[in-house]
């Protein structure tokens, strides 16, 4: 809404156009009424409207004196004279001094309204240069760390700085930050969410993009929601980070949270990124620093491999991680640092499994890969993975050690609800590749070999004089109907009939 102040000596005129005009539905607001022109200066000083509506003849200063005076401290109020016939003249003489224009009294409700109505597409053409003049100032601002006085009357005069507002600062991943079409599509996105909602202002930053937030996102919760929206909003087309400072009351506070925000995010690497940056985590310092024997994390994985235990080695990717947080090591160190280890063992592996060149090789070029994750908990899954895979890759090599681990388990298992793709991620394979070697080593597709597998069962618990409901249930078929469709496929009778056959044995 745009603020109004009415200006006339006469209390029925004031009275008249607060309560006959619909000034909301036009987008105004009367904040307030003045009597005469010192009243009116004073007002003005601490409301700062975007218009006066002034009665040009008023005792002790006249509507044009008082124009003249708030002028020259104000270059941007505009100015509606209200004038009897007998003051035409004046009237006219009154656009001079860049008046907009003037109306006869008695007012004519529809003639002012449609005033209003001119105005107020002017002055949202004026909110929005100013707010783009703001956004610049603010840039520079954030630049500098520096807030000059300029912008903090401007910002004041114009109503275009929030009582209360939270930095959020968004960075594009490493991959996209500084392609410029990526940039732009971000701003975009923000802008039709945020701007078009009224909930912030999006100022772009180079590879940041600031949103000056007027809503308080202080509980986890909060943050956690925020951080969702914006996966929502971004997630499906852009890799982001995002960090957040606290709520803040001035404009000299917002260029201090902005870089508070800009530090949090140089430590992303080592944070989750399940939810905003909130604090950056709390390095030792060198004093603190631990020694780190990174010759020792090679053989704890060499050993590992060796063996074939997955489970040991994880534990000494996660432990070597922990170590080199505290012997603080920054991003390149740590990443460095894994490359190192992970090659120093497979290296030696490769001494004792000569024949597994080709396979050992391969693992050895994708460590590479291992400087392209975005934090330490990408990190460590990444290399678990590598290894996982070079574990598997080895065994299978060696023969079909998996595959029989896999078969033994669905004889033990064949009762629950076994799905091929669990499967897979238990025993560290692809799905589509686990069904592929699963019907070369056994013949059959997974899902047939095991409904033989409860078939088998099934006669066998049949012949026991098990009830067919009960043998159902136990060999993993809630659906009676669906079980004796599966018995009838598989041994050509119905489970009662093969019951009763074989109890006559």
């Amino acid at each position: 809404m745009y603020k109004v102040l009415i200006v006339d000596d006469e209390q029925y005129i004031r009275e008249g156009l607060k309560t006959l005009i619909p000034w909301e539905n036009a987008g105004f607001l009367v904040c307030d009424a003045a009597s005469n022109g010192i009243d009116a200066i004073e007002k003005h000083k601490t409301m700062l409207p975007h218009l006066m509506i002034i009665d040009i003849r008023m005792p002790g200063m006249n509507g044009l004196e008082l124009i003249e005076r708030i002028r020259k401290e104000d270059p941007n109020v505009h100015f509606l004279i209200l004038s009897g016939y007998a003051d035409f003249d004046n009237a006219k003489r009154a656009m001079t001094y860049t008046v907009d224009s003037y109306i006869l009294k008695p007012v004519d409700q529809d003639e002012l309204l449609d005033y209003l109505h001119r105005l107020r597409s002017v002055l949202d053409g004026e909110q929005e240069n100013k707010r783009e003049k703001m956004k610049i100032g603010l840039i520079q601002a954030l630049h500098s760390g520096t807030v000059t006085p300029e912008l903090v009357e401007h910002a004041i005069r114009h109503d275009l700085m929030l009582k209360t507002c939270q930095v959020l600062v968004i960075e594009l991943s490493s991959e996209k930050k500084t392609a410029e079409k990526a940039l732009y599509r971000m701003e975009e996105l923000l802008k039709e969410h945020f701007e078009a909602s009224g909930r912030g202002e999006v100022v772009p930053m180079g590879s940041y993009t600031g949103i000056l937030l007027n809503e308080d996102i202080i509980r986890e919760e909060d943050r956690k929601a925020l951080y969702s929206e914006l996966i929502q909003l971004l997630g499906s087309e852009l890799d982001f980070c995002a960090a957040i400072g606290n709520p803040v009351h001035s404009l000299t506070d917002v260029v201090h949270s902005y870089q508070k925000c800009i530090d949090i995010l140089a430590f992303r690497f080592f944070m989750p990124g399940e939810d905003l940056l909130y604090i950056a985590p709390d390095f030792p310092s060198s004093e603190q620093e631990v020694p780190l024997d990174l010759e020792e994390f090679s053989q704890t994985l060499l050993i590992a491999l060796n063996v074939g235990d997955m489970e040991a080695a994880q534990k000494c990717i996660i432990s070597m991680g922990d170590g080199m947080v505290q012997a603080g090591y920054r991003e390149q160190d740590m990443k460095l640092g894994y490359a190192q280890i992970i090659s120093t063992a497979i290296n030696k592996l490769l001494l004792s499994l000569p024949t597994k060149h080709d396979v050992i090789q391969d693992a050895r070029g994708r460590i590479v890969q291992l400087y392209q994750q975005q934090s330490r908990f990408d990190l460590n899954r990444f290399a678990t993975r590598l290894l996982s895979d070079l574990n598997r890759q080895i065994k299978s090599s060696n023969g079909d050690t998996s595959l029989k681990q896999l078969i033994e388990f669905i004889q033990r298992n064949y009762h629950k609800n076994l799905k091929l793709e669990s499967l897979a991620d238990s025993f560290n394979y692809n799905n589509a590749y686990l069904g592929k070697i699963f019907k070369n080593y056994t013949g059959e597709p997974f899902r047939t070999y095991l409904d033989k597998v409860r078939m088998d069962r099934a006669k066998s618990l049949l012949e026991q004089g098990y009830k067919v409901y009960k043998v159902a249930e136990l060999v993993g078929f809630p659906n009676v109907d669906y079980f004796h469709f599966k018995f009838r496929k598989y041994v050509g009778c119905s489970p009662s009939d093969y019951r009763k056959a074989h109890s006559l044995q």
